[in-house]
C-alpha cells in the first residue's frame, strides 16, 4: 500500500537482477560480496593510515546506497559526486610517488556534474576517472622495516618483498576504482540518453544513406532508359535515312 517503498524495492531488484545479469558485474560481486554486505573496504587493511587515504568504495557498487536518479541529497548525483571526491581527497592528501601530479590535476578537472550537466562535463569526468591509476606509495603495506636488515642481502630481499606488497596493494585499489567507475557509468542516465541521441543520429545517418543509395539507383535506372531510348531513336534516323 505504500508506492513509494514498492518502487524502491522494484528498483532494488531490477538493479540487483541487472548486476546478476552481467557477467563481468556478477563476478566481481562474487569476490567482493563479504565486503559489501559488510561495508568496508576490500584491501581489509587496518591501518589507519591506510583508512585516511584509501576511502572505501566497494559498498557503494550496489543498488541500495543511492535513491533515485535526482540531484538531492541521497540520490545517484550527490552519493557518487561525493565518492569520487573523497577518492582523490586520499590521493591528494597521500604520499604520492614521483611523477603522477600530472595524473592528479587531470582528476581535479574533472567534475562529475548534475543531472543537467553538458554532455562535455559527462564526457571529461569519464575520461578521466576511466583512466584512474593511483599515484599514492602505498608505503603502509610494506611487510618489513629495512633498517632492521642485519646485512645487505636481507635488506634486498626485505625491500623486494615489500615492492611487491606495494604492487599488489596498488593494483588492487586500481582494481577496485575502476569497478566503481563502470558500476556508475552503465547506471549514469546522462551516458544512457547520450547513448540513445547517438544511436538516434547513427539510424538517421544510416538511413539517409539508403535513402541516398535508392536515389542513385533510380538515376542510373533512368539514366540506362534514356541512354537505350537516344540509341533506339539512333537506329530508327539511320533506318530512315537508308530507305
Amino acid at each position: 500500500n505504500d508506492p513509494e517503498t514498492a518502487a524502491e524495492q522494484f528498483r532494488f531488484v531490477q538493479q540487483a537482477y541487472e548486476c546478476l545479469s552481467d557477467p563481468t558485474e556478477r563476478q566481481w560481486y562474487d569476490e567482493h560480496r563479504d565486503a559489501i554486505l559488510a561495508g568496508w573496504s576490500s584491501s581489509g587493511n587496518d591501518n589507519p593510515n591506510a583508512h585516511d587515504m584509501l576511502f572505501q568504495v566497494v559498498p557503494f557498487m550496489y543498488a541500495g546506497c543511492f535513491r533515485g536518479f535526482g540531484d538531492d541529497d541521497g540520490g545517484f548525483y550527490a552519493v557518487y559526486r561525493s565518492v569520487f571526491d573523497h577518492i582523490y581527497q586520499g590521493e591528494a592528501t597521500g604520499t604520492r610517488v614521483e611523477g603522477s601530479a600530472s595524473a592528479l590535476e587531470f582528476l581535479a578537472a574533472a567534475d562529475f556534474g548534475t543531472s543537467t550537466s553538458a554532455w562535455t562535463t559527462v564526457a571529461t569526468f569519464y575520461q578521466a576517472w576511466e583512466s584512474f591509476a593511483s599515484g599514492l606509495n602505498y608505503s603502509w603495506e610494506d611487510d618489513y622495516d629495512v633498517k632492521e636488515a642485519p646485512n645487505r642481502r636481507v635488506r634486498r630481499a626485505m625491500e623486494e618483498a615489500n615492492r611487491k606488497a606495494r604492487k599488489a596493494a596498488k593494483k588492487a585499489r586500481n582494481d577496485d576504482v575502476g569497478a566503481l567507475v563502470r558500476f556508475v557509468k552503465k547506471r549514469d542516465p546522462r551516458v544512457q540518453a547520450r547513448l540513445e541521441q547517438v544511436q538516434a543520429a547513427q539510424r538517421a545517418q544510416e538511413q539517409v544513406r539508403k535513402d541516398e543509395q535508392v536515389q542513385r539507383k533510380k538515376q542510373a535506372q533512368q539514366a540506362r532508359e534514356d541512354w537505350k531510348l537516344q540509341a533506339q531513336q539512333n537506329m530508327a534516323q539511320q533506318d530512315f535515312f537508308l530507305l
